[in-house]
């Protein structure tokens, strides 16, 4: 589950969580909702999502599924994250369930 901390799109709102799924092509897109046709694709390259950072950003928060953890998050990216074989660790605040 991502939080979108930037957008200069009516479709993502700053404060909300959305969730990042694997597309027909096997890349991961964040989807605004449900039945949103355009979702934003993960860039690899550049271990963000397809937007600069002044029009569209995101924090990770949480992984609900094991395919999200394939998307070589690093500690460059997310500061507050290790990637330890393959598993995505969130380090600092407990998460409640």
């Amino acid at each position: 589950m991502w939080k979108c901390t930037q957008s200069q799109f009516k479709e993502f709102m700053v404060g909300e969580i959305y969730e990042c799924k694997e597309d027909k092509t096997g890349g991961y897109r964040i989807y605004p909702n449900k039945k949103s046709d355009w979702a934003p694709f993960w860039s690899e390259s550049n271990q963000r999502f397809c937007y600069p950072r002044y029009e569209l950003d995101f924090k990770f928060l949480y992984t609900t599924g094991k395919k999200v953890s394939e998307l070589s998050l690093n500690c460059d990216f997310q500061p507050d994250l290790v990637k330890i074989n393959g598993i995505i660790y969130i380090t600092g605040e407990k998460i409640e369930e």
